[in-house]
């Protein structure tokens, strides 16, 4: 069923895994494979079947050597996720984690750091934001919205409180489909240049 997350490996040369799953027409799903990201040497390929065995969609190497693939159904119906090596050699260390989301992948927040107490305009990036939805942070006093979703990005107001100490802090953006992953982002006290000649 989907949304879902998959332990798997492939640790025996020839091995290739198949999930199949149903998908909506319309249905925006992400597709995420897992393996150097978790410190596995296991370099897979993502294949995206139909129903009938047609390949409509591949990838490779989106972070590191581990495959994405975000997908746009165009009609009802159940498809096929393949995970395979694009080498041999294989061993039982090769691990990897396949998650089918139906929420975005966030990769970044820029700008990346902040100052306490202050409202920015920022820029989400990631993979499937389709639209607007409420941003989640991980600690209290800390504020946003989205304002426009813009597919591989969203544009957002964040503020900050005035206490907030210097250090690393997560938000994620919370849709109707659920929660997407948390990206990072600095609180920088530090004093701006005030420029020169």
């Amino acid at each position: 069923s989907v949304p879902s997350t998959v332990n798997g490996r492939l640790n025996v040369d020839g091995d290739f895994d198949f999930f199949r799953f149903r998908a909506g027409k319309g249905q925006t799903l992400v597709l995420d494979v897992r393996s150097a990201r978790n410190g596995s040497g296991l370099d897979p390929a993502l294949i995206l079947l139909d129903s009938r065995g047609r390949k409509l969609d591949h990838s490779e190497e989106r972070f590191i050597w581990d495959p994405m693939l975000v997908h746009t159904f165009a009609e009802d119906g159940e498809y096929v996720a393949v995970i395979q090596p694009t080498h041999t050699g294989l061993s039982e260390t090769f691990g990897y984690q396949f998650d089918i989301r139906t929420s975005p992948y966030l990769e970044s927040v820029s700008p990346i750091s902040i100052r306490p107490g202050s409202e920015v305009n920022a820029t989400i990036l990631g993979e499937g934001i389709t639209r607007t939805g409420d941003l989640w942070f991980d600690s209290p006093g800390f504020s946003g919205q989205v304002l426009e979703a813009r597919g591989r990005s969203a544009r957002v107001s964040i503020r900050t409180p005035q206490a907030a100490t210097p250090g690393e802090y997560h938000l994620a953006l919370v849709m109707p489909e659920g929660r997407s992953n948390e990206a990072s982002f600095l609180i920088n006290d530090t004093t701006p240049h005030a420029g020169g000649a």
